[in-house]
Order: structure tokens, then C-alpha cells, then sequence
């Protein structure tokens, strides 16, 4: 790492003790939240530790996953964590019944945390291998009963 002179290391210091503040508000090990941006424990502990300066893509991953306001993890300025006020959904959710608000907010979560995601998928990937007979059959059964609808 070049040289700094003490106002770029203390605003190092600075970005690095907001990366901590943000893992351990996850609740995450180095190695679980490195491992949702795609990179080592060491770098995680690196970049806390001021000794590493991260480039954009680190910075851009943190906001997008964590759904962390920019101005505060650079500057430490404004909230926390971005609102979902003004934001959009690019699709209806579909109709889950009772289940539909737990959905949203799961589907909200999962595209602002890497750790959802990552957990969401292990989840999914293993779910659908250890069933994926009965899953199939289920869905045979789907068709056969939109056949029949669409034959009326």
C-alpha cells in the first residue's frame, strides 16, 4: 500500500472500524462475511484493521449486499443502513396467502444480504436434491390439474 499521510490512515481507520461495526451488527465471523462478498477472513481482517485498502468493488459489494448507505460507510455521514422508502419491485410478488408478507420481507432481505442469499441458496440446493423425486411428482400433478382446466 503507498504511503498516506494522516488523514488518509485515520480515514482508513475510520472505514475499517464501520466494516467491523457492520459485520458484527450481522453477527458474522471475518469468515462468514468474507465469504458472502467472495473473499478471505484475512482480507476482511486486513480492511478492519486499516492495514488494507480496498478498491471500489469491495466498497460497491458491501452497499448492494448489505444494503449499507455509501455516504456513512465512506464518510461516516447519514444512516446506517439505506430504507426501503421510494423503492420499487420489479414484479408483483405472487399471492402466498397468509404467508405473502413473510415472503416479501424474506425476498427484500435476500436481495440486499449476502448472507441470505447464501444461506437461502445452501438451503434451496440441498432441499431440492434430498426431494427431488417427490418435487417432480408434485409437479406432474400441477400440470395434469392445469390440463384439465385449460380442457374446460
Amino acid at each position: 500500500m503507498e504511503a498516506l499521510d494522516e488523514k488518509e490512515k485515520q480515514e482508513l481507520v475510520d472505514f475499517g472500524n464501520r466494516v467491523k461495526e457492520l459485520r458484527r451488527h450481522f453477527h458474522l465471523s471475518q469468515k462468514e462475511f468474507g465469504d458472502a462478498l467472495g473473499l478471505s477472513a484475512s482480507f476482511i481482517s486486513e480492511v478492519e484493521a486499516a492495514k488494507t485498502k480496498p478498491g471500489y468493488e469491495f466498497f460497491k459489494n458491501l452497499t448492494l449486499i448489505y444494503n449499507v448507505n455509501p455516504n456513512y460507510l465512506h464518510k461516516g455521514e447519514g444512516e446506517f443502513f439505506l430504507t426501503k422508502t421510494g423503492e420499487t419491485e420489479s414484479e408483483p410478488l405472487p399471492d402466498c396467502g397468509a404467508n405473502s408478507d413473510i415472503v416479501a420481507e424474506m425476498l427484500w432481505y435476500f436481495k440486499r444480504s449476502g448472507i441470505v442469499k447464501l444461506s437461502v441458496l445452501q438451503f434451496y440446493k440441498t432441499f431440492l436434491f434430498d426431494r427431488k423425486s417427490m418435487i417432480a411428482e408434485e409437479l406432474e400433478e400441477y400440470e395434469k390439474k392445469e390440463e384439465i382446466k385449460s380442457d374446460e
